[in-house]
């Protein structure tokens, strides 16, 4: 039984009466424009939708609809609908029910059922009223907010339809083209749209009604055929309740089809509507318009309102409207919808219009508006101007109503969205009223102010510019405003002419509502510049949150409801509950229990609900998943296995789950390092105001700059304060510092046609913060920027970002080669969900893997020690009572030992390691052993601590030749400079151009090369200047060819040693020379050019002490380690047949690669296009 509820729609508390409040006495229930919703007529409902389309075959894209399309309850979470939010079902009339359940069926939509038993409650039914849509009939609107508020809400498409302000990014020559706009959409839309047994039967109306009243009905003859089947299931074929006679039996009439009312409705039918057109090649990717995407560059544009889709193209005014291409748009689409048998309103249909309302837009490009150079897009003009005549009579009344008001300021509101700095004219008419104690229905007279009415009549008057102009050019200049406490600067950059309108359509040009920055925050902006600001709107949680982002807003007497499918248990199979409810209690969100017994659509056979479990592991929607039900005896012991775990997995993803939402573009960084900025205008304020005041008077300063060109545009210009970024894109601020500044921006801007855009740039990168501040303007970051290897849509499209993270991806994008989205690419979020962080930190005192822990490395080390001591008569024991008692005898001992393994030759290591291993003994002596260690610093002073292989000439040479064919000159140079001159690999990297002397330096005066050495290593010991001379002819025409057009203060190795020691691998790699494990041979590195031009260097002259002075080295002890005569020698014979074959062919080449790679310099070819040329040349044979 459902009890009386004297109310039929959500009654808000009435507020008592105040001393200017006076009751209004109310409208008449009478179905009206003006009283727009009655009870149910089902003689006036229009109902042309036959519920056929079948909208789950067109959602394989959206997971989550679908599953919820087939079985609604798996959006059950658990709450109930407060009792004064949920419509009365007592006052149903059961003759209109009978009534609108046999016009249901005649349209197929009539869906009946026995009980309310696959509901919550009875109170969940639906209920239906009028909705007036014209004098002969009326719309059917469905209340369901009982069971709306039982399920989860879904993000869907919906958040980026295309609403009519999302079309100001649209621009167009007026002198000679024009826009051809075409737009339909299908009738009755929802109720064309198929709710399947298991969606129906959730639409059930109240109260039930006999059997006889829908006698010869499709619906009744296939419920009698559903008992008939269930009774034979269950092995009773004959039930004379089921018989041809119709009874008084009562049944639940359902409705078959999407109601309008269902708050997943506009997720389900654009998602199915937005999948079918794709299937037939509209809604491309560079041509669809969505809101909460950059608007798409080109020609053509496409978007889709829930049923209405639209066209627009932009095409010359002498080409005739049926050959334009939207128009070819909208016959795809009719044809798309025929095929599928989609009823739509051919009468309505706007094919090839210059003028017509888009998405709640009106443009305006007929020959009459384009003479005079303007394409106006806005509210449509018949709803402005009937609004600003409404405004004008209402602010000559001396009192109004608080819901009379709150309509106009929403209709303004509306209106104003096309041209958002007239906003600013309102203040004192959001302050009218409190609006938490308005009643629509109940609506109070009130006072009228004079500042309000004022208000009402400037915007009144302004009605008619509260258009966007699309014919209002692109500025090919980009500005960056900035101010501090006593100065401000414009700058601005000329950019390439396709980067101004992507960067002014990506910026976000509606505004949020931003609190001016405190005190204590101005003092820290203005201390720190990584000071970096928040905006709640843009740092939403990401998906993996489980907080407060999860939950849907509501009502402040309403429970709020989860958004999304988000479980931390699931389990699939068995019918006991029992580990649900073991998790529940403890905390944990746990999803319905699916299995097949509970609905048919729970089976994992099934395409889709397998597909909905892929999705949610896919997506780090679902932590753990249970796939066999257990005993109830069992279900506590796993429950609390699963709720450990859950912990566990909780507590890792805080530590390494951070927050990388921000403000941050990677465009916008990208732009404001690597543009030539130039300074526009300096000035010093005035007086003292708040800093975010001061950051909104430069955009303003800004607008008086461009207004002086008198020349209508669309500009970007980059910010650094998101308070005022925030209130100049929303046209106004409820702070009174900011309202005149916003005020002054927004007359300016009407008047000269100037439509800005405020990409956020943070300090650290603002190019306006120098002059801001009386210093020099920084220069642009060489190199190539980053929108010329990436696309510039792909970086306008990348989210907002912290700092941290934002310079995160502007070094991978720097160092890594681009590489366009493939379909794998959905699972590159698998590793993340399957990583988990370690236990406990690395601890290096257990050992690396494949080795001992350190204390098995110390026993052996000190087991080396013993022997000795023993030579000098010192036993173990006296050893260890020195360590406690005589420190200095401890260390004479060390120090010994470690000169006696220097001088039998013993690794440098095996000394060091004795050390620590007393000093791990005896902890309370490790800061008293530097004497010891003083010994080991003198070790690697005289020894390099590693023996280099040293490269014999003949893989030089290959590695020259490889090097200039792949078109690595700078490579092929430091490896003859670093081999030929017996240079230090650091002392090439740190060397400038002009560092080096060249023989055409000085008009080839000189046969040798010379390069001075900055901070030798042994300055100190021997010539504090020091140079390295070349003079092997043709690795000094390698060198002239590498360095000789290079600027004198440019480095000679221009990149990072680390791309060096990555470029030598891969040479190294190309000729299998990067292991030799089979020879005990070291592998080649950086260390073996000095190393092998020693050795080849003492075998051309057979002079020691000659190459001791070329290598620098301060006597023949230490030039004897680099030198390895033998090893040089054996190099190649040690080598597998097929190696050395190969590192001889290509050095054989080495003379006509050389004489063709100073050919293609001298004829200027890209060293990058050496290797093509090469490969389809006959300067030489195959490499």
């Amino acid at each position: 039984m459902i009890p009386d509820d004297p109310t039929s729609l959500p009654q808000p508390p009435v507020s008592p009466e105040t001393s200017e409040g006076v009751p209004v006495k109310s409208r008449p229930p009478t179905s009206s424009p003006l009283r727009p919703y009655a009870s149910l007529n089902a003689e006036r409902l229009k109902i042309t939708g036959l519920g056929h389309w079948d909208p789950v075959l067109y959602l394989e894209g959206e997971p989550d609809l679908a599953m919820a399309c087939l079985e609604p309850d798996v959006l059950l979470y658990g709450g109930s609908p407060p009792l004064f939010e949920v419509p009365s079902l007592a006052r149903e009339d059961p003759a209109e029910i009978a009534a609108l359940a046999r016009k249901w069926d005649r349209n197929g939509l009539l869906y009946l059922k026995d009980s309310y038993d696959d509901q919550v409650t009875p109170r969940d039914a639906l209920r239906v009223f009028n909705c007036y849509k014209n004098e002969s009939c009326d719309r059917q609107i469905g209340d369901r907010r009982a069971r709306n508020f039982r399920e989860r809400a879904l993000r869907g498409p919906s958040v980026g339809l295309p609403c009519g302000p999302a079309l100001l990014g649209l621009c167009i020559d007026p002198k000679v083209s024009t826009f051809r706009i075409c737009v339909t959409d299908r009738k009755d839309f929802y109720h064309q749209l198929l709710a399947r047994p298991r969606k129906a039967a959730h639409n059930a109306l109240f109260p039930p009604i006999p059997e006889s009243k829908l006698a010869g009905t499709t619906a009744l003859a296939q419920l009698h055929k559903r008992r008939a089947e269930a009774a034979a299931l269950r092995g009773k074929p004959g039930d004379r309740g089921f018989g041809l006679l119709v009874s008084d039996r009562p049944v639940i009439a359902c409705f078959q089809a999407t109601c309008q009312g269902d708050h997943l409705g506009v997720e389900i039918a654009t998602a199915a509507h937005r999948c079918l057109l794709k299937q037939h090649g509209l809604l491309k990717d560079h041509q669809e318009i969505r809101s909460n995407e950059p608007f798409p560059c080109g020609g053509t544009f496409e978007g889709l309102v829930i049923d209405d889709y639209y066209s627009i193209s932009t095409e010359d005014v002498r080409l005739p409207p049926s050959e334009a291409t939207s128009v070819d748009c909208l016959r795809a689409a009719t044809s798309a919808y025929a095929g599928s048998s989609l009823l739509g309103s051919t009468e309505k249909d706007i094919v090839g219009a210059d003028k017509a309302k888009v998405a709640g837009a009106e443009i305006d490009s007929t020959p009459s508006t384009r003479s005079l150079g303007v394409v106006p897009a806005g509210a449509p003009c018949a709803k402005r101007l009937s609004l600003a005549s409404l405004t004008l009579s209402l602010a000559a009344l001396p009192k109004t109503t608080d819901a009379l008001h709150s309509c106009l300021l929403g209709g303004w509101v509306s209106a104003l969205l096309y041209r958002r700095p007239l906003m600013s004219i309102f203040s004192h008419s959001f302050r009218l009223f409190p609006a938490g104690l308005m009643d629509p229905d109940n609506p109070k007279v009130i006072p009228l102010p004079r500042p309000v009415a004022d208000e009402l009549a400037v915007c009144a008057a302004l009605a008619p510019l509260a258009v966007a102009d699309l014919a209002a050019p692109w500025d090919p200049q980009v500005y960056a405003t900035d101010s501090s406490d006593d100065r401000a600067a414009i700058v601005s950059a000329k950019a390439p002419d396709s980067l101004t309108p992507l960067l002014w359509r990506s910026s976000d040009r509606k505004g949020a509502a931003a609190k001016l920055l405190s005190r204590a925050q101005a003092l820290l902006l203005k201390a720190d510049p990584s000071f970096e600001e928040f905006d709640g709107g843009v740092n939403a949680k990401g998906p993996l949150a489980l907080d407060s982002a999860l939950w849907a807003e509501a009502p402040v007497t309403s429970c709020p409801r989860p958004v999304g499918f988000r479980f931390h248990f699931l389990q699939v199979g068995g019918t006991s509950r029992y580990i649900q409810d073991a998790l529940a209690a403890r905390g944990w969100i746990v999803g319905p229990l699916l299995d097949p017994a509970f609905s048919p659509h729970y089976d994992l056979c099934d395409d889709v609900f397998f597909r909905w479990l892929s999705h949610l592991l896919e997506a780090g929607k679902l932590d753990s998943i249970l796939l066999s039900a257990p005993v109830p005896t069992f279900s506590s012991v796993l429950a609390s296995v699963f709720s450990r775990g859950l912990s566990k997995l909780t507590e890792d993803r805080a530590d390494y789950d951070l927050e990388i939402y921000g403000l941050e573009s990677a465009l916008v960084n990208d732009l404001a390092l690597t543009l030539d900025w130039k300074v526009e205008a300096v000035w010093t304020w005035a007086r003292q105001k708040h800093i975010n005041c001061h950051e909104t008077g430069a955009f303003k300063r800004l607008c008086f700059m461009k207004a002086h060109r008198s020349i209508p545009s669309r500009f970007a210009s980059m910010i650094d304060s998101n308070v005022a970024r925030c209130a100049i894109s929303k046209g106004r601020s409820p702070s009174s510092a900011l309202s005149l500044e916003l005020r002054q921006i927004g007359a300016v801007s009407v008047a000269y046609g100037l439509f800005g855009a405020l990409p956020f740039c943070p300090t650290r990168l603002m190019p306006a913060d120098a002059p801001s501040r009386e210093a020099p303007l920084a220069q642009p970051v060489p190199g190539a920027p980053l929108h010329a290897s990436v696309p510039v849509e792909t970086l306008a499209a990348l989210p907002r970002l912290r700092r941290w993270t934002s310079n995160w991806v502007r070094l991978v994008l720097r160092t890594c080669a681009w590489q366009p989205p493939l379909p794998a690419d959905r699972y590159s979020g698998l590793p993340a969900l399957l990583y988990r962080p370690p236990p406990v930190d690395f601890d290096s005192s257990l050992g690396f893997p494949g080795e001992g822990t350190l204390e098995m490395c110390h026993d052996r080390t000190s087991e080396a020690l013993g022997p000795f001591l023993k030579d000098e008569a010192v036993t173990e024991q006296a050893f260890a009572r020195s360590c406690s008692e005589d420190v200095d005898l401890t260390n004479a001992l060390l120090a010994r030992y470690g000169r006696a393994l220097y001088e039998s030759g013993r690794p440098y290591n095996h000394y060091a390691e004795t050390v620590n291993a007393v000093a791990s003994r005896f902890p309370k002596i490790r800061r008293l052993l530097q004497p010891a260690w003083d010994v080991a610093f003198q070790w690697q002073r005289m020894e390099p601590h590693i023996h280099h292989q040293a490269m014999p000439w003949q893989v030089l040479l290959a590695l020259v030749t490889s090097a200039l064919l792949w078109g690595w000159v700078d490579v092929a140079g430091v490896l003859a400079l670093a081999w030929g001159g017996l240079a230090r690999i650091g002392e090439v990297f740190a060397a400038f151009r002009c560092d080096l002397v060249l023989p055409s330096d000085v008009q080839f005066t000189v046969d040798y090369i010379l390069m001075a050495v900055r901070d030798p290593k042994t300055r100190n010991s021997a010539a504090r200047h020091q140079a390295l001379r070349l003079d092997q002819p043709q690795l000094m025409r390698v060198v002239e060819l590498a360095f000789k057009t290079r600027h004198r203060q440019q480095k000679l190795w221009q990149y990072a040693p680390a791309t060096f020691r990555s470029r030598f691998a891969k040479l190294v790699e190309a000729f299998d020379l990067n292991s030799f494990k089979d020879n005990n041979m070291r592998p080649l590195d950086l260390g073996s050019m000095r190393a092998g031009g020693a050795t080849w260097l003492l075998h051309a002259t057979e002079n020691g002490e000659f190459v001791r002075r070329r290598g620098r080295w301060l006597n023949a002890r230490i030039m004897e380690i680099y030198i390895q005569e033998v090893s040089s020698v054996l190099f190649l014979s040690k080598l597998q047949d097929h190696v050395a074959d190969k590192v001889l062919a290509v050095m054989r080449l080495f003379p006509s690669m050389l004489e063709q790679a100073e050919v293609f310099m001298q004829f200027g070819f890209p060293p990058t296009t050496w290797f093509s040329l090469t490969a389809v040349g006959r300067a030489f044979g195959p490499v």
